[in-house]
């Protein structure tokens, strides 16, 4: 049996980030409280830093960054590297949506927003030269379709928000499945991971003469299950993507202290706050 190592890396360079971003926003005169934004962004990455799966690379890729090491006699592999690696580099180009619209009643300011992210590319190359791996809207890659929906009111003193929040449906090719053609025009096999959505509710009522703040909500409140993924003998949940605590309640209250300290004490400590809260999940 081969011998597994796994921790850090001390031979890792440094990561190298090059974004750009353009962006809009339109208020329109006609409808007082509108706001329209898009944004898109685009972000190479050089030596990029990460711990690379089978799925992504072929074996001659693994053998190039020696996260496979083999007897030299039998070509059998002796070691595996799980450890992070410099990724040659990556390309991520994304586009943000946003829907924001205000108004004021005799009781309170009524809000609602939509926010949206789509991914156009999301790709990576393993070492220098080699082909790029189409990792979008895939298990260990970036999703297609990002989205969240607010509804909610805040007066002076309190508010309340509802938030929905969306993912929507991507290929998990570690399993086996009907083939799927990738945004690459790649041919995978694999199975249809479904989509989902969660709804929370938050609120805060403050008491400013006081200096009370208290922030309470429920995460997850339909407490709805996350959509099954074939792991592999593992947990049949995609955990960097969905919240596995299923409903949480939550409850947190701030109290700001101030003290008459001397001017230079304040400006490195600044105001004074003891905070308090409670967690709850079933």
């Amino acid at each position: 049996p081969e011998r597994k190592f796994s921790g850090g890396n001390p031979n890792l360079k440094p990561e190298i980030n090059e974004t750009m971003s353009v962006g809009m926003d339109w208020q329109p005169e006609f409808l007082l409280g509108l706001t329209f934004s898009i944004t898109y962004q685009k972000i190479e990455t050089k030596n990029a830093i990460n711990s690379i799966k089978t799925t992504f690379a072929t074996a001659s890729e693994l053998l190039n960054n020696n996260v496979f090491v083999r007897d030299p006699n039998t070509f059998k592999i002796i070691e595996v590297h799980n450890t992070p690696i410099n990724i040659s580099s990556s390309n991520t180009q994304s586009t943000d949506f946003r829907l924001h619209y205000q108004w004021d009643t005799d009781v309170a300011q009524l809000y609602t927003s939509l926010t949206a992210t789509h991914t156009d590319k999301s790709e990576l190359v393993i070492t220098e030269g080699s082909r790029a791996v189409d990792r979008l809207n895939l298990i260990n890659g970036a999703d297609r379709w990002v989205g969240r929906c607010d509804l909610g009111f805040k007066r002076d003193n309190y508010g309340l928000n509802m938030a929905i929040h969306y993912r929507g449906s991507y290929l998990n090719d570690r399993s086996t499945g009907t083939p799927f053609v990738s945004a690459s025009n790649s041919v995978l096999t694999g199975s249809r991971v479904a989509d989902h959505y969660t709804v929370d509710l938050t609120g805060h009522y403050n008491l400013p003469e006081s200096g009370w703040k208290f922030l309470f909500g429920i995460h997850n409140l339909t407490k709805r299950k996350p959509p099954f993924v074939n792991n592999y003998g593992s947990r049949p949940i995609d955990a960097s993507r969905v919240d596995t605590r299923g409903r949480v309640l939550y409850f947190e209250a701030k109290k700001s202290i101030n003290f008459n300290l001397p001017l230079a004490s304040k400006s490195r400590l600044g105001n004074p706050l003891s905070t308090f809260g409670c967690l709850c999940l079933y």
